[in-house]
C-alpha cells in the first residue's frame, strides 16, 4: 500500500477484461471503499457528469481479440 497526499492506495494492478460500464462499476464497487465508491458512481446534483463520462464511455469501441 502506498499512501499519497494522506490517501492510502493499492500498489496491486491486474489487467481488466470490461465490456460495459455496468461491468466497470461492479468490478470497482468490489476494491473501492464504501464511502469513495458512492461519492464517484453516485453522481451530484444534476449528475451531469455522471452523464457526459456514461456517454463518452459508450461512444468508445470494444475491438475482441480472437
Amino acid at each position: 500500500m502506498t499512501e499519497i497526499n494522506g490517501y492510502t492506495q493499492s500498489d496491486n494492478e491486474k489487467e481488466l477484461n470490461i465490456l460495459n460500464l455496468p461491468t466497470l462499476e461492479k468490478e470497482a464497487k468490489k476494491i473501492i471503499p464504501t464511502g469513495g465508491f458512492g461519492y464517484i458512481s453516485g453522481g451530484s446534483e444534476d449528475e451531469w457528469t455522471l452523464s457526459e463520462n456514461t456517454k463518452s464511455f459508450n461512444h468508445v469501441q470494444i475491438i475482441p481479440e480472437f
